[in-house]
């Protein structure tokens, strides 16, 4: 009984698919990628607008990296620590901000104020990780589309 409950925080803390990849470390992702839970993300240095981002991310089969717990976040931060693309994007309709997987918008991590749309100034509609929020927390936050960052994209195994 206690190696089951073992092995099932140790799948929740680090989002292996299963107890034998989770102490054995195996992967079921390309090279270059890295597995949590049921899928590979891969951090892409070179600094990119949200849409080039995207593109790149979908020329492996994948999109911009959704993020659907606080546990895939802090796995995230672990990746980099720099400002990068998330898929999160309310180009389409201001406010209403969608994941480019299509997939549900269930967790939010903006900091304080954030998302402001550049002060009102209606230029910013894509989501960016890592800006330092109050108290230094890494936080969300919404940038123009045109900025050049890095960016992490997610597929599915």
């Amino acid at each position: 009984m206690l190696i089951v409950t073992l092995c099932v925080a140790v799948v929740a803390l680090l989002g292996a698919a299963d107890c034998k990849s989770a102490f054995h470390g195996k992967s079921r992702c390309p090279g270059g990628w890295v597995q949590y839970g049921r899928s590979c993300f891969r951090v892409e240095w070179t600094s990119r607008t949200w849409a080039q981002a995207e593109r790149y991310c979908l020329a492996y089969g994948a999109n911009l990296a959704s993020v659907h717990s606080s546990w895939e976040h802090r796995f995230l931060q672990r990746l980099t620590t720099h400002a990068a693309w998330l898929g999160g994007s309310d180009a389409i309709q201001e406010g209403v901000w969608f994941w480019s997987d299509g997939s549900r918008m269930g967790y939010r991590n903006w900091g304080r104020g954030e998302p402001n749309n550049g002060y009102a100034k209606h230029i910013q509609h894509c989501l960016a990780m890592n800006h330092r929020g109050h108290g230094g927390r890494l936080m969300w936050d919404d940038r123009a589309c045109s900025d050049r960052l890095p960016s992490i994209c997610r597929g599915k195994i």
